[in-house]
């Protein structure tokens, strides 16, 4: 089925997502977190996702993490989106 559509990993700040059309795959994704084991902290922070249309994936959006000791922050996203056809909206 694809791979994420859009993948936001460690240490973004400030993107803005407007008007895609995502799908097939696996949908809009934060992370993985927490799987680069160099990273100290894993920080995602003011994201928007706008007027993004979600068809035939497994996700609509999510926030994937991995188990172990590190600190992360993600804060401040916003999804204004119209989902789809997808089996996890």
């Amino acid at each position: 089925m694809g791979d994420d559509c859009i993948a936001i990993i460690h240490r973004t700040i400030g993107v803005n997502i407007k008007n895609c059309n995502c799908g097939p795959g696996h949908g809009i994704s934060i992370g993985s977190l927490g799987k680069v084991l160099e990273s100290k902290e894993d920080i995602v922070q003011n994201i928007r996702v706008e007027d993004v249309v979600i068809k035939g994936t497994t996700n609509g959006v999510r926030i994937k993490t991995w188990a172990k000791r590190t600190n992360g922050l993600v804060q401040n996203i916003t999804y204004f989106s119209q989902y789809y056809n997808t089996r996890r909206p």
